[in-house]
């Protein structure tokens, strides 16, 4: 019976000294998740051949109706984006930009788990029968807790006017849900995301994963 818990005793403290590694390897692992920005678009087109570029463009904000400065962040990064899509602003011309872009707070409520659950067990023979020892600890834990997600919505629709009628060209989508509070630095990633591969394939729906800049 000594015997059989000293073992028990240096079973225990093993599983302990574990405990240190599994947290820092998870440290790890979430911060892998948390360098990444994950995005869903939805994209439609009819991409006319007569279209190349530079492609000449007028720009009209949707959901603000006053000039703000906030407003105006937002169309400015919008802006560096279609340029570097070989998009250039006119003050006339037969396209226009049209671009809505929204964020709105959203809470959930997270439900609390072990991390993780360590399990002992021993067991021996003896002349006076069989004996198995036996048990379960959890290790940690998290409790229920609200988080506070952020629901951003970025859409840009491009028409065309020719002979007095307004033709859609590209009607595009990009939605994300994330933690950070800041709109106007998400704003860049979606943007990127919805003209990744621009025009991109129409009536298409994909997630799309990019590289956070530190």
């Amino acid at each position: 019976m000594l015997l059989m818990s000293v073992k028990l005793t240096k079973m225990i403290s093993g599983r302990i000294r574990v405990l240190p590694g599994f947290m820092l390897c998870l440290a790890f692992v979430l911060a892998g998740c948390a360098s990444s920005f994950k995005a869903d678009t939805t994209v439609f087109h009819q991409w006319p051949n007569h279209t190349s570029s530079p492609l000449g463009y007028r720009i009209t904000p949707v959901g603000i109706a006053e000039k703000t400065l906030e407003r105006e962040a937002h169309l400015q990064v919008v802006r560096q984006g279609l340029s570097g899509k070989g998009f250039r602003e006119t003050l006339d011309g037969p396209l226009s930009w049209i671009v809505t872009y929204s964020s709105a707070e959203t809470r959930r409520l997270i439900s609390g788990d072990p991390w993780v659950r360590s399990s002992i067990w021993a067991g021996g023979v003896f002349r006076s029968g069989g004996v198995v020892l036996g048990g379960s600890v959890p290790i940690g834990g998290v409790a229920a807790r609200e988080v506070i997600y952020w629901d951003r919505v970025l859409t840009l629709v491009l028409t065309e006017t020719v002979a007095g009628e307004v033709k859609r060209l590209y009607e595009g989508k990009a939605s994300s849900l994330d933690a950070g509070r800041d709109a106007l630095a998400a704003l860049p990633y979606l943007l990127r995301a919805l003209l990744e591969d621009f025009p991109g394939p129409s009536g298409v729906t994909r997630e799309v994963s990019l590289p956070i800049s530190r």
